[in-house]
């Protein structure tokens, strides 16, 4: 705690008056106490604190490579841990066993049982690259598509979709995942998953988690928006990363959906937000197995030629 109270009052925007022992608590908490002010999220910062300090005891004790600075800091949001506090009262929110058993490898990193060294596609073989390898990525866009139009079914809101059925159709394609018809307002908005930990992503994660997900975001209104103002559209993408996060323009409309319709219609923003968490889970399984099976095939068919 010494060294969270001494690494929280380093930082530039907190203002500590007069020479005080950064690591007394009493003195902390008469400090904090009577201003609001200074007292502004006071508890997220000192969760930010400890979490660089786990993290930089860490990296001295056992020295981080880039591969897990990268990700450990794609799994610092709440979204991220949101699978792991669900209540499966409902068949939305259980996991299959395997799924579960996936979502704790991908999480803390673990060795895999006969995991393949080398994918079809010739490159190394790990959960992270299992997770967005070629095709098998697909399936994961289209079932959090398919939940986003089954959030706005509940809600009463009207949609059109575009269904993908290949990784070249999606890129030839201008037209929009989902249109939402929020009365006269109509929102184009396209899904997009990203990897923050695939090799080509590690640096932007290490300088700035969600990075990787924003130049992919910005990538898609380059691409979308400007069709989508001649139909006289508003374009958004909504972007999700791999280890769980949501941009923000996600929850705008989660919000929206749930804002239109009475008390006792349709899911809590909550209650969305959870079920796309155990959606990327569900998807990132599902990516996994496909490629995972694809090179173990790959390897077989590799030892009967040698042999």
């Amino acid at each position: 705690m010494d060294a969270t109270l001494k690494k929280f009052y380093s930082w530039p925007n907190i203002k500590f008056e007069g020479k005080r022992d950064m690591s007394n608590l009493d003195d902390f908490a008469r400090h904090f106490t009577f201003s609001s002010k200074r007292s502004h999220k006071l508890q997220s910062r000192i969760v930010t604190a400890f979490r660089e300090d786990q993290v930089s005891r860490m990296d001295k004790d056992i020295g981080l490579d880039l591969r897990n600075r990268a990700h450990w800091k794609s799994r610092c949001t709440k979204y991220s841990a949101a699978p792991w506090k669900a209540f499966p009262l409902t068949k939305e929110f259980q996991l299959s066993d395997g799924d579960a058993t996936f979502m704790l490898q991908y999480a803390t990193g673990a060795p895999t049982p006969g995991l393949p060294q080398q994918c079809s596609c010739h490159r190394e073989m790990t959960l992270e690259h299992a997770v967005h390898c070629d095709t098998a990525k697909l399936q994961r866009h289209n079932l959090l598509q398919h939940r986003l139009v089954a959030f706005a079914r509940e809600q009463h809101v009207t949609t059109r979709q575009n269904e993908r059925f290949s990784v070249e159709h999606a890129k030839k394609k201008l037209e929009p995942d989902i249109v939402f018809y929020f009365g006269a307002d109509t929102l184009e908005t396209d899904v997009t998953v990203v990897n923050p930990c695939a090799p080509s992503r590690l640096q932007q994660t290490l300088n700035k988690p969600g990075a990787a997900m924003q130049q992919r975001c910005n990538d898609k209104i380059g691409k979308y928006n400007r069709s989508a103002q001649e139909r006289g559209h508003n374009f958004v993408p909504l972007g999700f990363e791999t280890h769980g996060r949501f941009g923000q323009p996600v929850i705008d409309l989660l919000t929206r959906l749930a804002s239109g319709t009475p008390d006792h219609v349709g899911y809590a923003v909550s209650d969305m937000c959870l079920d796309l968490s155990l959606t990327i889970v569900r998807g990132n399984a599902l990516c996994a197995r496909r490629t995972i099976a694809r090179a173990l095939r790959f390897r077989d068919q590799a030892r009967s030629v040698a042999a």
